[in-house]
């Protein structure tokens, strides 16, 4: 469900990702996999492709906008980290920023609510996998509590050189040995939701 942030003493805001916001969030994704390492793919996923993605990922972690006078600015989410149920506490976070939209700290309000929200689900890890000479994002990543956590030596090979892979890792909660395994995001309520994303969005 849409809905826009009702206090209007700024313009932008955090909602829900739609169906409806898939041709403009694989726009966003085209243009780093095309023209950056930010990401490794080699060719970027086709509308239809983005769009199974989206709803895969949407069903189990939060899938979230940034809006701004009626326009995408970036968008994040995640998905659990492995697959073996040892690691269903483990999830791993991507955040894209539109290029002309960069360095306004919308990145770090999704981050916001998007860790929030996983926290709220029973999540009590979240990882992020970074091409280690991105450090704009490694710094977005310290400045948002994550640590440096690994480091891979030519883990990848884009346009024609071997490129290191670091690992970071944010700690949302703490760890009993009787716990439930985290919720799916179908089951968190909208107005919780909503709340996270309005206190979220203001940068």
């Amino acid at each position: 469900m849409e809905y826009e942030n009702s206090d209007n003493s700024y313009h932008g805001y955090i909602r829900l990702a739609t169906q409806d916001d898939v041709p403009v969030l694989q726009d966003i994704y085209a243009y780093y996999v095309d023209n950056t390492v930010v990401s490794f793919e080699y060719e970027a996923p086709d509308e239809e492709e983005f769009r199974r993605r989206f709803l895969y990922f949407s069903s189990l972690c939060p899938y979230l906008v940034y809006c701004e006078n009626g326009k995408i600015r970036g968008y994040a989410y995640a998905h659990p980290a492995f697959e073996r149920a040892a690691y269903a506490w483990c999830a791993e976070s991507t955040v894209y920023v539109a290029r002309e939209s960069k360095g306004r700290g919308i990145g770090g309000a999704l981050y916001r609510a998007l860790t929030k929200m996983l926290a709220y689900q029973g999540y009590r890890i979240v990882y992020a996998v970074i091409v280690a000479e991105n450090e704009e994002s490694c710094a977005f990543h310290r400045k948002n509590g994550f640590q440096l956590r690994a480091m891979f030596k030519n883990a990848g090979f884009k346009f024609n050189r071997w490129l290191d892979v670091a690992w970071y890792e944010l700690i949302l909660g703490d760890f009993p040995t009787e716990i439930q395994r985290p919720i799916p995001f179908t089951d968190v309520p909208l107005e919780t939701s909503r709340k996270i994303c309005d206190e979220a969005s203001r940068l």
